[in-house]
C-alpha cells in the first residue's frame, strides 16, 4: 500500500513539479523584465495594484475552486454528470455575484484611496476587473481538470501560459516603443490572464463539454455552502497573511519599499512550490481516504508528501541564501537591499515545508472551521506586527511579521491535526506519534 501511495505521489508530483518549475522560471523572467522596465518605485505601484487584485480574486472565487476539488472528483468517478452540472450552476451564480462586488470595490478604491492602493486612473480599474475575472475562470477550470486527474492541464494555464502571455506582451510593448507605466503593466497582466483563461475554457469544453444546471435542491446547496463558506474565509485570510503587509505599506511607506518586499515574496515562493504542487495531488486523496475512514493511508500520504515537498524546497532555499544578492541584482541594483527580508521569508517557507500540508489536512477532513479560526488568529498577529514594524523597518519589518505569523500558524495547525486525526504530518512522520487508534 505504501509503495502504491508513493508511486502515485511521485508520478503526479513529477508532472506537477516540472510544470511549476517551468512556470516559476517564466514568471521570474517576466517579473525581472518588468522591474527593469519600470524601475523600483513604479514597480512598487504596480505590485500594490496586483496585490489588491489577488486578494479580490480570492474573494471572487468564493472558495469554489476547493469546493469543486472536494466534490467533483467523486461525481466524476461515479459518472454522475447531473450532480456535476448542478455544482457548476451553483458555482456560476456565486462567482458572478462575487465578481460584481469585487469590481465595485475596485471602483471604491479608485474614488477614495487612489494613491494608497495604486489605482490612480480609471483604466487601471478596468484592467484590474478583467484580471480578476480571468484569474477566477482559470481557477475553476483548473479544479475541473484536477478532478479528472489531468494534472498538466490542471496547472499549465496558470503556471505557464499566463506568465508566458505577459512576457510576450512586454516584448510587444518594447517593440512598439510603448512608454511603460504601472497601468501598462497591469493591462498586460490582465490580458495575459484573460487569454489563458479563454484557452483553458476552450480546451475543457472541447474535451468534456460544459453542462450546467441551475436547478439544484436546497439540500445540495446547503451541502456545498457548508464547505465553500469556511474555505472562502480561509482562502482570503491565507492570502492576507502574506500580502496584508503590502496593503498596510501602501498607507505607511513609499512604493519603493513595496517593490522590495514584493520581490522578496516572489523569490521565497520557490521554497513552497513543491508543497503546492504535491497538494494538488494529495488533496483529493486525503478527502477520499477520509470519507472511507482509512487513516493508515492518510498517514502515508502525509509522510511522503511532506518529505518530498521539503526536499524540493531545500534546494532553492540554499541557493537563495548563498546567492540571493546576485539573484536580486537581476531586478536592478536597488533591489539588493531586499536580501534580508528575503532571508526571513525563506526561513518561514522552510519551516512551513517541515510541518507539512497541515492546512490541506484540516480543509479536506471537515475541519474547515477550525482552520479558519487559526488563520484569523495568525492574520491578526500579522496585521498588528505590521503596524508596529513597517513604519520603522519597511519591507524587513513586513517580512518579519509574515515569518512570525506563519510559524505560529503552522505550529498550531500541526498540533490540531495531530490531536484531531492522530497523524504527524511533518517530515518526521514518526509512527509512534500516531497514538490515536483510528
Amino acid at each position: 500500500m505504501e509503495n502504491g501511495i508513493t508511486k502515485i505521489l511521485l508520478k503526479g508530483g513529477v508532472v506537477s513539479l516540472l510544470t511549476r518549475v517551468v512556470g516559476l522560471v517564466v514568471a521570474f523572467a517576466t517579473q525581472v523584465f518588468l522591474s527593469r522596465l519600470l524601475g523600483a518605485e513604479l514597480f512598487g505601484s504596480y505590485s500594490l495594484m496586483i496585490t489588491w487584485c489577488m486578494i479580490l480574486t480570492v474573494f471572487a472565487k468564493q472558495g469554489m475552486d476547493l469546493t469543486i476539488l472536494k466534490f467533483s472528483s467523486g461525481y466524476v468517478s461515479k459518472g454522475d454528470d447531473s450532480l456535476l452540472a448542478k455544482l457548476l450552476g451553483f458555482v456560476s451564480i456565486r462567482v458572478f455575484l462575487a465578481l460584481l462586488i469585487s469590481n465595485l470595490i475596485l471602483v471604491a478604491l479608485y474614488l477614495f484611496y487612489p494613491s494608497s492602493t495604486g489605482f490612480q486612473y480609471i483604466n487601471s480599474v478596468f484592467w484590474g476587473g478583467l484580471l480578476i475575472c480571468g484569474a477566477v475562470t482559470i481557477s475553476v477550470i483548473q479544479s475541473l481538470f484536477r478532478s479528472r486527474k489531468k494534472l498538466f492541464f490542471a496547472q499549465c494555464f496558470e503556471q505557464i501560459i499566463r506568465p508566458a502571455n505577459v512576457f510576450l506582451f512586454l516584448l510587444l510593448g518594447l517593440f512598439l516603443n510603448i512608454a511603460f507605466s504601472p497601468e501598462v503593466g497591469i493591462a498586460f497582466a490582465s490580458l495575459g490572464v484573460f487569454l489563458a483563461s479563454l484557452t483553458g475554457m476552450a480546451l475543457y469544453i472541447k474535451k468534456y463539454g460544459f453542462n450546467i444546471d441551475f436547478y439544484f435542491s436546497d439540500s445540495e446547496k446547503k451541502e456545498w455552502s457548508s464547505v465553500s463558506r469556511p474555505l472562502l474565509v480561509n482562502s482570503v485570510f491565507v492570502q492576507m497573511l502574506t500580502y496584508s503587509p503590502i496593503l498596510i505599506m501602501g498607507f505607511l511607506t513609499a512604493d519603493v519599499e513595496i517593490a522590495f518586499f514584493s520581490v522578496a515574496v516572489k523569490l521565497a515562493a520557490f521554497i513552497s512550490f513543491g508543497m503546492v504542487a504535491l497538494n494538488s495531488i494529495s488533496a483529493p486523496m486525503i478527502a477520499s481516504n477520509y470519507r472511507d475512514g482509512d487513516y493508515k493511508k492518510m498517514r502515508e500520504i502525509a509522510r511522503w508528501s511532506s518529505r518530498l515537498a521539503f526536499c524540493s524546497g531545500l534546494v532553492p532555499a540554499v541557493i537563495l541564501l548563498i546567492s540571493g544578492d546576485r539573484v536580486l541584482l537581476l531586478y536592478g541594483e536597488d533591489f539588493v537591499i531586499a536580501y534580508d527580508a528575503m532571508v526571513l521569508l525563506v526561513f518561514s517557507g522552510v519551516v512551513g515545508a517541515f510541518f507539512g500540508p497541515v492546512g490541506f489536512f484540516l480543509s479536506m477532513t471537515n475541519q474547515q472551521i477550525v482552520y479558519m479560526k487559526t488563520t484569523i488568529l495568525t492574520l491578526a498577529i500579522t496585521v498588528i506586527l505590521s503596524f508596529v514594524l513597517v513604519p520603522e523597518m519597511g519591507g524587513y519589518g513586513a517580512a518579519m511579521s509574515v515569518m512570525i505569523a506563519k510559524i505560529v500558524q503552522n505550529l498550531i495547525c500541526w498540533i490540531l491535526v495531530f490531536f484531531k486525526l492522530g497523524i504527524d504530518v511533518s517530515i518526521l512522520g514518526i509512527k509512534d506519534f500516531n497514538r490515536i487508534n483510528k
